[in-house]
C-alpha cells in the first residue's frame, strides 16, 4: 500500500462532527470523483474510487439519515495496474434530485461552479471539505523525503475554491494546469510548516486541559543537560565575577 493510500484509509476514519461536515465531505467527493448524467430529466449519479475505505465511506454518507439514497457496488479488478476499482452508481430514485441541490452539485441553472459558500461557512466543515477532496484525488509523498502535496480536479473553479480554503487556515497553495486537469499542489518544507502551524494554531484546549494543574518544572541540573556542550560552558563562564570574557567571543557576545 502507498503512502497516499495509508493517509487516506486513516482519514476515512475520522468521525464528522456535525450534519454539515456530512453534507461538505460528500460533496467534494462527488464534485472531484463523480459522473452525473441526465436523461429525461432523471439524474443518475456515478462515483468511482480505487481505496476501499473511501468506498465505503461514501456508501455510508449516501445512506446517511440526511439523505437515505440507495446505491449499488460494482468492484472491478484493473488487469493493467492491477488494483480494485470500485464504482458506486446511484440511479434515479425519489431525493436524489434534492440531494444534489443540497450538496451544491445541481442550482437552478444546472450544474454550479466552484464550491457553494454555505456549505464551507463553518470552520469544522471546511476542514470536512478538504478532506473530502484528498480523499477524492489527493496526493501526499512520503514526509521521509521531499514534501509535495497534490489536489487534482478538472473544473477551474472548483480549484480556485480550494485554493481559497486552504487560505482560510493560513496555508498559501498554487494551481498549474497538466493537460486537462487543474492541480492545487503544495511544494518544499516550507509548505510542510505552514501546514504544521495551522493545525496547531487551530488545536484549541479542552476544559479538562485547562483545570488540570500545571507541570513542574524539571529540575534545573536536568534542563542544563539538554543544552549544547559549549552553551553550557559559556553560561557558567559569564556567571563568573571575573570581568574576562571567555575564547568564545560569539557565544558571550
Amino acid at each position: 500500500m502507498s503512502f497516499t493510500a495509508e493517509v487516506k484509509d486513516e482519514l476515512a476514519r475520522v468521525e464528522l462532527g456535525c450534519k454539515g461536515c456530512v453534507k461538505a465531505q460528500l460533496a467534494a467527493l462527488i464534485r472531484i470523483e463523480g459522473s452525473l448524467g441526465i436523461s429525461g430529466g432523471r439524474p443518475r449519479l456515478e462515483i468511482t474510487t480505487e481505496t476501499a475505505s473511501v468506498a465505503r465511506t461514501i456508501i455510508a454518507l449516501l445512506h446517511d439519515g440526511s439523505f437515505g439514497l440507495k446505491t449499488e457496488l460494482t468492484i472491478r479488478r484493473s488487469v493493467l495496474h492491477k488494483a480494485h476499482n470500485f464504482l458506486i452508481v446511484v440511479p434515479y430514485q425519489a431525493g436524489l434530485s434534492q440531494a444534489l441541490k443540497d450538496l451544491g452539485i445541481l442550482g437552478d441553472e444546472g450544474f454550479e461552479q466552484g464550491i457553494r459558500y454555505g456549505l464551507v461557512a463553518k470552520d469544522c466543515c471546511a476542514a470536512s471539505y478538504l478532506r473530502g477532496a484528498f480523499l477524492a484525488s489527493g496526493y501526499v509523498a512520503d514526509p521521509r523525503g521531499d514534501f509535495h502535496f497534490e489536489l487534482s480536479t478538472t473544473s477551474l473553479g472548483m480549484a480556485e475554491g480550494l485554493i481559497k480554503l486552504m487560505a482560510r487556515i493560513g496555508v498559501k497553495a498554487r494551481c498549474v494546469q497538466r493537460h486537462n486537469t487543474h492541480v492545487v499542489y503544495l511544494k518544499g518544507p516550507s509548505s510542510s510548516r505552514s501546514i504544521a502551524c495551522s493545525r496547531a494554531c487551530a488545536t484549541t484546549p479542552t476544559a479538562a486541559s485547562t483545570q488540570r494543574s500545571p507541570t513542574p518544572a524539571r529540575p534545573a541540573a536536568r534542563q542544563r543537560s539538554r543544552l549544547p556542550p559549549y552553551a553550557s560552558w559559556c553560561r557558567s563562564a559569564a556567571s563568573r565575577p571575573s570581568p574576562s570574557r571567555c575564547r568564545r567571543s560569539a557565544c558571550c557576545a
